[in-house]
C-alpha cells in the first residue's frame, strides 16, 4: 500500500494534513511513520513519506544532538514538490518565508504557496495572504483573507477582525464590525483569535462584558500553547477575574508564559516574588526575573526594575 494511502479507508487524501490526516469524513484516520520506513518509502519516490523525512531533518529528531538540517529539509521537500505534492509547496514556501536553509525571500514564498492553493491546499491561501500583507498588497491581502476565511480557516478570519477592529489597512477602526470575525474566529480554534476573544469579554469591549467567558477563551489559548494567553489565565487566576483565586495555578501559568520568553509573564511571576505571594520572598530572583522581563521588550517592568534595585540599596 503506498503511503499516501489512508490506512483505514484506503483513500488517497492525505496531502490537506501536515500530520497525515485523512480528509474522508468517514475516518479522518491518523497515522505516523518512523523515520526508517519513511526513508525507505521516500527514495521509493513516495511524495507524503518524502515530506516526512523531510519533516524529521526540519524538527531535528535525527541523532543526539537535535540539530535542525533545513537545507536537507528542502531537498526531501523539493522531490515531493516536483510530484505535484501541495503540502510540500507549502512546506517550502515557510521555509523561504522565515529563511531557514534559505535566504529569506517573500516573493519566493508567496509563489509557492500559489502553486500549493492552486492545487487545493487551503492552509496555502492564509499564507498567501500572510505574505502579501507582509509585501504591502493590502487589496489582494483582504481578498485572500476573505478566500480562506470561506474556506473555513480560523486564522483568517482572526485576521480579518484585527484588520477591521484596528484599521491595519488604512480604514477607520470598526470594532463593531471587527468583533464577530474575532469571535469566529477563536470559536474555529485559533488561539491568537481565542486570546483576542478572551479580552473583548474581560474588557467588555463590543460585547456585553462577562469576564467567565473571557477567561474561558484564554484557557482555550493557553491550552494550544499560546504564551499571551497563558499569562492571561495566570493572572485571572491570581486575582480571581472569571476563575476561582489561586496563587498556585496562577503561578504555573505564568511559568509555562516565561518558558516561552513571554516578558509580562516574567513580570507578574517577578511580584510574586517581591510580595512572597505563593513563594518565599526572594528579590534577588525578583531582580532576574525583571532583567528577563526587560530583555524581552515588556517595558513595564524597567521602572519596576530600577524601584527593586533602590530599594534594595537602602
Amino acid at each position: 500500500m503506498m503511503l499516501t494511502q489512508c490506512q483505514e479507508c484506503g483513500c488517497r487524501e492525505l496531502e490537506c494534513s501536515d500530520a497525515g490526516v485523512c480528509s474522508c469524513p468517514r475516518c479522518h484516520a491518523k497515522f505516523e511513520l518512523s523515520y526508517e520506513d519513511a526513508r525507505r518509502a521516500a527514495e521509493a519516490g513516495d511524495p507524503f513519506a518524502q515530506v516526512v523525512v523531510g519533516d524529521y531533518f526540519r524538527d531535528g529528531e535525527l541523532g543526539d544532538d537535535d540539530e535542525r538540517d533545513y537545507e536537507e529539509a528542502l531537498r526531501w521537500y523539493t522531490l515531493s514538490a516536483d510530484q505535484g505534492f501541495a503540502t510540500a509547496m507549502r512546506k517550502i514556501a515557510f521555509l523561504y518565508e522565515w529563511g531557514l536553509g534559505v535566504p529569506q525571500d517573500y516573493e519566493k514564498a508567496l509563489a509557492w504557496d500559489t502553486l500549493s492553493a492552486e492545487r487545493g491546499n487551503t492552509a496555502a491561501i492564509l499564507g498567501q495572504a500572510v505574505l502579501s500583507e507582509r509585501l504591502g498588497r493590502k487589496p489582494e491581502a483582504w481578498e485572500l483573507y476573505h478566500k480562506a476565511a470561506a474556506a473555513g480557516i480560523p486564522e483568517a478570519m482572526t485576521a480579518i477582525g484585527k484588520i477591521l477592529m484596528y484599521g491595519l489597512h488604512g480604514g477607520e477602526p470598526d470594532g463593531e464590525a471587527g468583533a464577530p470575525w474575532i469571535l469566529r474566529g477563536a470559536d474555529g480554534g485559533d488561539m491568537r483569535g481565542q486570546v483576542s476573544a478572551g479580552w473583548l469579554y474581560e474588557s467588555g469591549s463590543f460585547v456585553e462584558k462577562d469576564e467567565a467567558k473571557g477567561a474561558q477563551y484564554y484557557l482555550a489559548s493557553a491550552r494550544q500553547g499560546h504564551a499571551p494567553a497563558q499569562t492571561s489565565v495566570g493572572y485571572c487566576y491570581e486575582m480571581g477575574i472569571g476563575l476561582e483565586q489561586s496563587i498556585d495555578e496562577a503561578l504555573y501559568w505564568y511559568r509555562e508564559a516565561a518558558r516561552q520568553g513571554e516578558g509580562r509573564a516574567f513580570y507578574l511571576l517577578a511580584f510574586c516574588y517581591i510580595e512572597g505571594n505563593g513563594v518565599e520572598e526572594d528579590w534577588e530572583l525578583a531582580e532576574r526575573l525583571l532583567v528577563q522581563a526587560v530583555e524581552n521588550d515588556y517595558e513595564e517592568a524597567v521602572e519596576t526594575l530600577e524601584w527593586l534595585r533602590r530599594k534594595k540599596s537602602e
